[in-house]
């Protein structure tokens, strides 16, 4: 459409038009000193840029504008197109600004930098596509980014070029896994570039691509025969890549005598005229060189291109050389750098990198050349599939029947129809969903897995029940918290149910025991003690007494008495007994040991006899005397019997008597 305007003016309300959003820069940002004077570029008053954001490949965030809210958890990636809308050519800085702790960065799959020099509108107009990843995996939470294009003059440095407070420059590069879409090199470029040739007649990579490094022929040293894909063009009908080489030559068809597989690899044209969107015949047949239309469309010496300096271009009325220093025009050197297309179902492996440059294999009689998710291109590598989703089916475009073996993992094709090139598609997984009785599974409860994969669940069982399960009808493992069900081959439902907890107590016998209560009287106390010989008179020469037994403390067990702690033997003859008694007060005296009474010794006892007999009975009396009475029974826990268990906590008491036994809790 914009080629069709007739006025510069309408190319440029075409693109203001086009693009949705404009930012805008004040010429004030772009004042210049020198030591000699001051000057200020008026050429326009604004620079002004378009720019388009696109998701790819997911659906997951909210674009308005140049605003993008991702959601929590998530890695998104997106095309970001870039167009001057001005009338000279420029330089131009993708920046960004977010609150948040999401990380923002170019990928190393983008086809032009976040940085660089960008043309004014013409009928050459093209535009800057950038690949950015919104990293927002460590996030609890959404996170929202806004995109902003700043521009300067191309005499200003990049530093010059002022940002709005709070924007930064993308900065990179983000490390992104290739799309599995397919193995052909052709398909691998038109998803890098984000365009397809169906659309448009070539799709180039551009700027300082990081990604576009090719090995060919394959080397033990990474660093031989390197190439440059320049991107996809449209041959005789047919899409193909076109790559430069690295190093210079000095004759065309001696290197193409030299590549392996030449003919299986390389496309026999002679269509190198390449001086606009479509490139016509040549003086070449199957290698060629570049042109400088091609040159100036990746971006000269802005590009990764200026690494090959010096090197020829063809233009429409001969040669110029390509230096560092500009364009020397209409010199012919030797300083030749051989272009080729490669045929639309080469095969590649490697990362693309130079560290890791893509290696060609050519198409064979059956080619597997892409493996897809439902139909779709994915993230997903061909090992991740296998693992988490199921082969649906297996396409073959020139009729080729084919199937997926499982036992093997292998293709198995029949009615075989060559050449041909196949896709495998896979489907969702094998979704397996668990319920749990008595107890509750942790959020998903419904998982999916490739075949023959397992899947994991978190349960735990509710109060009163235990980690044991009573039914499993799937057949699966239970560790701890975590039920395992493995060697899936087909949906499943599956549940369990916990067992419920039983509680343990020892059974005993009851033992019966009487109760005594001590009783202490007073002064009712004594002790019987030996007697003296008798006089004429009645009266008695003394008393005397041998082997009175006294204990410092006393024990009781049941009605009986016994003598415990530290024990006196008292001896008294013809002296003053009373005093010796007196002496130990607080003292006790058994008797015979185990009685049912004890005496408990004073300070105030005395001598007396029964009888006023010297050979009568003589007491030390004013004692106390501590006797019992039974109170009543008590039970206490007896023999042991058995173990009884219930699922009822209180079925038996935690350590007491229910009926005729005593129960102990465990």
């Amino acid at each position: 459409m914009i080629k069709r305007l007739k006025t510069k003016y309408g190319v440029f309300l075409s693109i203001l038009v086009l693009f949705s959003v404009v930012v805008t820069l004040s010429y004030s940002a772009f004042i210049f000193s020198t030591d000699k004077y001051r000057s200020t570029e008026l050429l326009i008053s604004k620079l002004n840029y378009g720019i388009t954001i696109t998701e790819d490949k997911t659906n997951l965030s909210s674009i308005s504008g140049s605003k993008v809210t991702v959601p929590k958890g998530s890695i998104t990636y997106y095309n970001i197109v870039i167009s001057s809308i001005n009338k000279i050519d420029s330089k131009y800085t993708l920046a960004y600004k977010t609150s948040s702790n999401a990380v923002v960065k170019y990928t190393d799959r983008t086809p032009w930098n976040t940085s660089g020099y960008i043309k004014g509108y013409d009928e050459n107009t093209y535009s800057k596509r950038i690949r950015v990843v919104i990293d927002n995996s460590s996030s609890t939470s959404s996170s929202t980014v806004d995109f902003a294009v700043y521009g300067g003059y191309t005499f200003n440095t990049y530093a010059s070029i002022e940002l709005s407070s709070g924007y930064v420059t993308v900065t990179g590069p983000y490390t992104e896994e290739l799309a599995s879409l397919s193995n052909r090199l052709v398909d691998i470029v038109e998803n890098d570039t984000g365009c397809v040739t169906s659309d448009k007649d070539t799709c180039l990579y551009g700027g300082d691509s990081i990604k576009n490094y090719v090995q060919y022929p394959t080397n033990e040293d990474k660093t031989k025969n390197i190439w440059r894909i320049l991107g996809t063009y449209i041959i005789d009908g047919e899409t193909v890549t076109k790559m430069i080489k690295v190093d210079t030559v000095t004759n065309l068809d001696n290197l193409y005598n030299t590549l392996t597989d030449n003919k299986s690899i390389i496309l026999s044209t002679n269509k190198f005229n390449c001086f606009s969107s479509t490139c016509s015949a040549s003086n070449y047949t199957n290698i060629g060189i570049l042109t400088n239309y091609e040159y100036n469309q990746i971006g000269g010496n802005n590009s990764y291109l200026q690494s090959l300096n010096p090197f020829l271009v063809k233009t429409e009325n001969g040669f110029n050389e390509v230096t560092d220093n500009g364009i020397n025009e209409g010199v012919t050197s030797s300083n030749l750098k051989p272009v080729v297309y490669i045929q639309t179902e080469v095969q590649t492996s490697g990362s693309g990198s130079i560290s890791d440059p893509y290696t060609l294999t050519p198409s064979s009689d059956i080619n597997l050349v892409a493996y897809t998710l439902n139909g779709e291109s994915t993230t997903k590598t061909y090992a991740e599939l296998l693992t988490t989703n199921v082969v649906k089916n297996v396409t073959c475009k020139n009729g080729s029947v084919a199937e997926w073996n499982y036992e093997k993992e292998a293709v198995v094709i029949s009615k075989i129809k060559t050449p041909d090139y196949c896709t495998i598609d896979f489907a969702d997984g094998y979704i397996v969903t668990l319920t749990a009785t008595n107890g509750t599974v942790s959020a998903p409860t419904t998982q999916s897995t490739g075949y023959n994969g397992s899947v994991s669940f978190t349960v735990t069982p509710n109060d009163g029940y235990i980690l044991e399960l009573t039914t499993n009808t799937c057949g699966g493992t239970l560790s701890g918290n975590t039920y395992t069900i493995n060697k899936i081959t087909s949906n499943k439902t599956c549940s369990i149910t916990f067992k419920q907890k039983l509680y343990t107590w020892g059974k005993y016998n009851i033992n019966t025991v009487t109760n005594y209560t001590e009783t202490t009287s007073s002064g009712s106390g004594r002790i019987k003690i030996a007697y003296g010989a008798n006089y004429a008179d009645g009266s008695c020469d003394g008393v005397e007494f041998y082997d009175i037994i006294v204990y410092s403390s006393y024990s009781r067990s049941g009605n009986k008495f016994y003598g415990s702690g530290s024990s006196k033997t008292l001896n008294c003859e013809k002296v003053d007994c009373e005093t010796l008694f007196n002496s130990y007060a607080g003292w006790y005296y058994i008797g015979d040991y185990g009685s049912t009474s004890i005496v408990k010794l004073t300070s105030n006892m005395e001598s007396k006899a029964i009888g006023k007999k010297c050979n009568t009975n003589h007491y030390i009396q004013n004692a106390d005397l501590i006797t019992t009475t039974e109170s009543g029974t008590s039970k206490t826990k007896g023999s042991y019997i058995e173990d009884v268990t219930s699922t009822s906590s209180s079925e038996y008491p935690t350590n007491g008597i229910s009926g005729s036994y005593w129960y102990v809790k465990k």
